[in-house]
């Protein structure tokens, strides 16, 4: 079995950020989208391009493209390009969970719990995993309380589903964080 190399992260992130924006499109032809769909599709399609990018101009990657374009001098470290692509990701899961309702009825809130555990597969430090963690319990949370017309006001209900939801998500990264080799 060979080693794994940087060229090999970058290019599994990358084929992971396809898949996901995959998932996101063909998932958004089957929901409805509350405001302007065309304004959020194109928020949502321009964030979805900055993930890719980042992760596509890594230096690791250059590698492959600069001989086309041998005066280029781009190429982002992985560990800044995985940093852009994560944050954008959260970033488009919180627009689509808010653009299609909240936490609970949002088809696009398991986008949410699927980010840290992409940034263990991919390698990424404990601490940034611990810090997308952290981000994503906050978003959860703030998608969770928030009012939509679509949402009705279930406190005792949204009180359990956050104990679930986050009780779950803290044992499976617990237990990612520290099963993973390093």
């Amino acid at each position: 079995m060979q080693p794994i190399s940087d060229v090999n992260i970058a290019a599994a992130a990358l084929t992971a950020q396809f898949v996901l924006i995959l998932i996101v499109f063909v998932a958004t032809r089957f929901v409805e989208i509350e405001g302007d769909e065309g304004a959020v599709m194109s928020i949502v399609g321009g964030v979805a391009l900055i993930a890719a990018a980042a992760l596509l101009f890594t230096n690791q990657l250059a590698s492959l493209w600069r001989p086309l374009l041998p005066d280029a001098h781009v190429g982002l470290s992985l560990k800044l390009a995985f940093l852009i692509a994560f944050a954008a990701d959260m970033l488009l899961a919180l627009l689509l969970v808010l653009a299609t309702g909240d936490s609970i009825s949002s088809p696009f809130t398991p986008i949410y719990f699927l980010i840290p555990v992409l940034a263990l597969f991919l390698r990424e430090s404990r601490a940034r995993v611990l810090a997308y963690a952290g981000v994503i319990v906050i978003l959860y949370t703030i998608t969770l309380i928030v009012r939509t017309p679509s949402t009705p006001r279930l406190l005792p209900s949204r009180v359990a589903h956050w104990i679930v939801a986050i009780s779950a998500f803290a044992l499976a990264t617990f237990i990612g964080l520290y099963t993973t080799p390093r």
